[in-house]
C-alpha cells in the first residue's frame, strides 16, 4: 500500500462482509437493540460478486451485526472464500453449531473463529449474552479443540472476544485459565462504545469504575497471560493519532444489503452499494476521498466522531 499521505487510489485487500444481521441471542449491549434495521441475509450469488469480482482480497471477515451461522449457505461460503487462497475469518457466539459442522469447517481451512465470550462466571455471562448458554459454548470450544488434535489441524485459531463492561472487568483475569484450557490462543478485550443512539448504556462503561481498579485488573490478566502463553490484546483501549487509521485505504464494510461503509463502527454512514454500482466507482466517491484528504492530514472526519480508537 501507498504511504498514508498518499491519496492514489487502490482497491481495498480486506473485506469485512456482513452475510446476515439476523441473530439468536439479545445481548445487553448490542446495537441491534438501539438502532432498528430490517433482518436479512445477503442473497448468495450477491456474495459470490463481490469476491469473484475483486480479486485483489487478501482476507475476508465475515462478521456483522449478526450470528453468521444462520446463514443457510454459510458453509458454501466459506469454502468458496477458501477455494480461492483467500484469508477467513468470523466472529460468532458458538451456539449453532455441531461436530460435523466443526469438521467440515476444519476440512475447508477456515483461519480464525472468534468467539464472543465476555465473562469467566455463567450468571455474569448469560445476564450479558441473554438466550445464550453458558455451557454449551463452552462444550463446543472443547469438542473443536478436541476435534483439530484428532485430525492434527493447526486451523482454525479460536480467539476470544471479551467486551469489557463495568458488570464484567473485574472476571477478565478468570477469562485466561478457561482460554488455556480450551485451546485459545488468544483474548481480545474489547471496550464496550456507547455512541449517542446507545448513551442508556453509559452506566456500564468500563469508564465509570475507578481507573486504578481497571488498570490493576489489566495487570493481573497480562501476568497470568504471559504464565499461561495466552496472547492478549487491549488494543481498543489504547488511543492512536488520526493518520495512523489506514482503513480507508485498505478495507471496506459491506452489510448484508450491499450497502458499504468506511468502517464498522461507522455503520450509520454509507458510500454507496455494491448491488446498485462497481466497488471501484464508490471507492473513488468523493465522499471517500473526502476522508482520505481530511485523515492524511491528521482531522479526524466528522463521520467518526466517537470513534473508540483516535484521539
Amino acid at each position: 500500500m501507498e504511504n498514508i499521505k498518499s491519496l492514489k487510489i487502490e482497491k481495498p485487500s480486506i473485506f469485512q462482509i456482513e452475510i446476515t444481521n439476523r441473530c439468536t441471542l439479545r445481548c445487553i449491549m448490542c446495537i441491534r437493540n438501539y438502532i432498528p434495521r430490517n433482518n436479512g441475509d445477503m442473497p448468495l450469488d450477491k456474495f459470490m460478486d463481490i469476491v469473484f469480482s475483486n480479486p485483489q482480497i487478501k482476507m475476508v471477515d465475515l462478521t456483522g451485526f449478526g450470528e453468521p451461522f444462520l446463514h443457510k449457505n454459510f458453509l458454501e461460503i466459506l469454502h468458496t472464500v477458501k477455494s480461492e487462497k483467500i484469508f477467513t475469518s468470523f466472529n460468532t457466539n458458538f451456539m449453532c453449531v455441531t461436530p460435523k459442522i466443526m469438521e467440515e469447517i476444519i476440512s475447508i481451512g477456515v483461519d480464525r473463529i472468534i468467539i464472543s465470550f465476555d465473562a469467566a462466571s455463567k450468571e455474569t455471562y448469560e445476564a450479558i449474552r441473554k438466550g445464550a448458554d453458558y455451557n454449551k459454548v463452552l462444550d463446543n470450544i472443547k469438542t473443536l479443540s478436541d476435534i483439530k488434535k484428532n485430525l492434527s489441524s493447526s486451523v482454525p485459531e479460536v480467539w476470544i472476544n471479551y467486551v469489557v463492561m463495568k458488570n464484567n472487568a473485574y472476571e477478565a483475569p478468570r477469562i485466561i485459565p478457561i482460554a488455556s484450557n480450551l485451546g485459545i490462543s488468544r483474548v481480545v478485550f474489547t471496550k464496550l462504545i456507547v455512541s449517542e443512539e446507545m448513551k442508556e448504556l453509559y452506566p456500564l462503561s468500563p469508564d465509570t469504575l475507578p481507573r486504578e481498579a481497571l488498570q490493576k485488573c489489566f495487570k493481573d490478566v497480562y501476568s497470568i497471560a504471559r504464565k499461561m502463553n495466552i496472547k492478549v490484546d487491549f488494543s481498543l483501549f489504547n488511543k492512536y493519532s488520526v493518520k495512523e487509521c489506514q482503513l480507508p485505504w485498505n478495507y471496506c464494510f459491506i452489510s448484508y444489503d450491499g450497502d458499504v461503509h468506511p468502517c464498522c463502527f461507522v455503520y450509520r454512514t454509507k458510500f454507496g452499494n455494491v448491488f446498485k454500482n462497481s466497488l471501484t466507482r464508490i471507492w473513488a466517491s468523493k465522499e471517500y476521498q473526502k476522508i482520505r484528504k481530511e485523515i492524511s492530514k491528521g482531522i479526524l472526519p466528522k463521520v467518526c466522531t466517537g470513534c473508540p480508537a483516535f484521539k
